[in-house]
Parts: C-alpha cells; sequence; structure tokens
C-alpha cells in the first residue's frame, strides 16, 4: 500500500472586480501541508476522481489531466495544457 495524501481545491475571490486566485493543495496523512499547485481552474472539485495512486481532474486528457502521486507529488505536471510546478511548502516538516 502506498502513502495517504488528503487533497484540498481552494478558490479565494479578490476585491471588486472578482479575481479569482486556484490553489490545489496536497497534504501528507497527518495533515501537514506538503505543497500546492497554483492557477488550476477546476469548476468542480466534486469530479475529481482518485484511482489508485492517480488523481484524474475532469479536464480533457489530450492536454493533461491526471498527477501521479505513486512516489509523492510529481515537481512539475502537465495539466489542463501548462506545466504546473509543485510549491513545496517552506514549512520545515517534523522527520
Amino acid at each position: 500500500m502506498g502513502k495517504a495524501f488528503k487533497l484540498g481545491n481552494l478558490i479565494t475571490i479578490w476585491g471588486n472586480s472578482c479575481r479569482a486566485t486556484n490553489r490545489f493543495f496536497i497534504f501528507d496523512a497527518d495533515n501537514k501541508v506538503l505543497g500546492q499547485y497554483d492557477g488550476l481552474m477546476i469548476d468542480d472539485p466534486n469530479k475529481i476522481v482518485i484511482t489508485g495512486g492517480t488523481v484524474i481532474f475532469p479536464f480533457d486528457p489530450k492536454y493533461g489531466n491526471s498527477l501521479d502521486l505513486e512516489n509523492g507529488p510529481p515537481a512539475t505536471a502537465w495539466l489542463d495544457g501548462d506545466t504546473e510546478d509543485f510549491d513545496y511548502s517552506k514549512k520545515k516538516q517534523k522527520q
């Protein structure tokens, strides 16, 4: 059995112009933030599917729609037509 992760999607609406900031967080099994992918526009987080160690997003597969977490969050991922960088948490984790 592989590692357990928890996932979170956060959309923040800013100011009078209602601009949005999107973040997709990955936590370890102890709820410690490992990091995040910024800028993923996930219209309906309920359509995200998890199969084994793979997260499948509701994006067109030809533009990248899956994230393999078997070996932990990848440093970069091709999702929804963009290369997304994993922004590791700056908070030091206890070993």
